[in-house]
C-alpha cells in the first residue's frame, strides 16, 4: 500500500489551487499571464507541491523534511526512510506528458520514488501519479541538449505505480480488444454473403449458365477480400501484441 494516500494527494491540490488563484490575481495586477505558459507555471509552483504535500504527509508519519535545496530530496520521510521527488507537469501541445528526472541524481542514488503530478492548463484537473523504486532502467540515457534530464519508459514503470488522483487507460488492451471484435464481425459479415452467394448459385438453372459463372467469380472475388481483411487485422494484434505497453493518463475534476 501506498505511504502516500489519496485523501493526502486531493488535500495538497486543493492548496496548491487555491495558491494558484493567489498567483493568477497577482500576475493580472501587474498585466501578466500565469497560464500564458505551463511549464513556467509549473515552475513557479513546484515549491508549493513540494510543501503542502509534505505537510499532509506529516500528518501520518513523523521526522518529514521539506528543504527545497538545491542537490536535497524534494521530500524526506525520516520515520520510514524514504526519499520522495516531485515533479508537477502538463500535456504539451501534442498532448505528450514529460516524466523526467535528473538521471545523475538517480544513478547515484540508486532507486528513487516519484511524484508526478499532471494539471490540466487551467489547473482545474488533475491525476496524481506515485511511483516507488525506480531505476536508471527505468528511464532512457539523457539525449543530447536535455541537460541531464532523462525521460521515463513508461512500459517499464506502470506495475510501479500507485494511481491516487485520476486514473491511467491501457491503450494497448483497447486496441486489441476492438481489433479482435473487427475480426469476428469480419468472418460474420463474409459468413452470410457466402451463405447468400452459395444459395443464389444453387438455385441456377441449368440455362443460367453465364450468370452461373459471374455469381462463383463473385464469390471467389469476396473470399480473397475477407481473406485480406483477415490478415491486415491479424498483423495489427500481432503488432500490439508484440509492442511495448501503451498508456494514457486521465485527469479528474477538481472544482
Amino acid at each position: 500500500m501506498s505511504y502516500v494516500t489519496k485523501e493526502m494527494a486531493q488535500s495538497a491540490i486543493l492548496n496548491m489551487q487555491s495558491f494558484h488563484e493567489e498567483l493568477k490575481y497577482v500576475f493580472s495586477k501587474y498585466d501578466m499571464d500565469l497560464l500564458e505558459n505551463s511549464g513556467r507555471r509549473n515552475c513557479i509552483l513546484s515549491q508549493s507541491q513540494e510543501k503542502f504535500l509534505a505537510a499532509e504527509i506529516a500528518k501520518s508519519y513523523s521526522e518529514v523534511i521539506s528543504d527545497g535545496r538545491p542537490g536535497q530530496p524534494d521530500i524526506v520521510i525520516g520515520s520510514i526512510e524514504k526519499e520522495l521527488e516531485c515533479k508537477l507537469t502538463t500535456r504539451n501541445k501534442s498532448g505528450q506528458i514529460s516524466f523526467q528526472t535528473d538521471y545523475e541524481t538517480l544513478r547515484s542514488k540508486g532507486s528513487l520514488d516519484y511524484i508526478y503530478i499532471i494539471a490540466s492548463p487551467d489547473f482545474s484537473e488533475f491525476a496524481v501519479l506515485h511511483f516507488e523504486n525506480l531505476t536508471i532502467e527505468n528511464f532512457r540515457p539523457p539525449a543530447n541538449g536535455s541537460r541531464g534530464r532523462s525521460q521515463m519508459i513508461k512500459s517499464s514503470c506502470m506495475e510501479k505505480c500507485n494511481v491516487l488522483v485520476g486514473s491511467i487507460r491501457d491503450n494497448s488492451e483497447i486496441y486489441l480488444t476492438k481489433l479482435h471484435t473487427d475480426t469476428e464481425d469480419s468472418k460474420k459479415k463474409f459468413n452470410r454473403r457466402e451463405v447468400n452467394l452459395e444459395n443464389r448459385i444453387a438455385s441456377c438453372s441449368v440455362r443460367a449458365k453465364i450468370k452461373k459463372v459471374n455469381l462463383i467469380q463473385m464469390l471467389q472475388r469476396e473470399k480473397k477480400k475477407n481473406l485480406k481483411s483477415l490478415t491486415n487485422l491479424q498483423d495489427k494484434i500481432n503488432y500490439w501484441q508484440s509492442s511495448p505497453k501503451n498508456y494514457s493518463v486521465i485527469l479528474e475534476k477538481f472544482c
